[in-house]
């Protein structure tokens, strides 16, 4: 049976675990493997982009956004300081607080582009499915069935099953950063 949604996902989750007392449970296990994914996934899948021209120094984010990952003002790129920077201190540049992006530049009225990863739609009874159950049905059953097994204290499944999901993230990102560059490109050979 292929996991093409929320309700496979629990039906596969509550065949390899053989735990029907735990089928409650099972939304709780995805939703801690989906909070892992968010960490360690990061793809052209994720990536999202927003554009604004700003009024005020505060810039509400994305609510999809999960982590900056380049910010243009004026097409030109914005240097990124932590939080507990002094904002008097940074000429062109800009912090986080919160889901507020504070920009510090000596004039508004040009466009504030961002690209960002989106945080991973989480499943649910009413989002079935997202980009990733599609793409790779395997990292979440892997991921959530390694977090039921930490829930009923079972290391040895654990141990196996979160090397699968970590194998399987592996494989997907490396997969991904392969499709960044033509296949079969044919080798320079140069003389020396």
């Amino acid at each position: 049976m292929p996991l093409q949604s929320y309700s496979d996902l629990q039906a596969s989750m509550g065949r390899w675990l053989k735990r029907p007392d735990l089928q409650g449970l099972f939304p709780d296990f995805i939703t801690l493997a989906e909070q892992n994914f968010d960490r360690k996934i990061k793809t052209r899948s994720r990536r999202g982009r927003y554009s604004i021209t700003p009024t005020t120094n505060r810039v509400a984010l994305p609510t999809d956004w999960g982590r900056v990952i380049s910010a243009e003002f004026g097409a030109k790129p914005l240097d990124f300081f932590a939080a507990s920077s002094d904002a008097r201190m940074i000429a062109f540049g800009y912090q986080i607080k919160g889901d507020t992006l504070i920009l510090t530049v000596p004039q508004l009225g040009q466009r504030l582009d961002l690209e960002y990863y989106v945080l991973i739609e989480p499943l649910s009874t009413s989002n079935t499915s997202n980009w990733l159950l599609e793409d790779a049905p395997d990292i979440y059953l892997w991921g959530a069935l390694a977090e039921a097994a930490d829930y009923i204290r079972d290391d040895a499944n654990q141990q196996k099953w979160l090397a699968r999901r970590d194998q399987a993230i592996s494989d997907f990102v490396d997969d991904d950063a392969e499709a960044k560059t033509p296949q079969d490109q044919p080798l320079d050979m140069r003389a020396t």
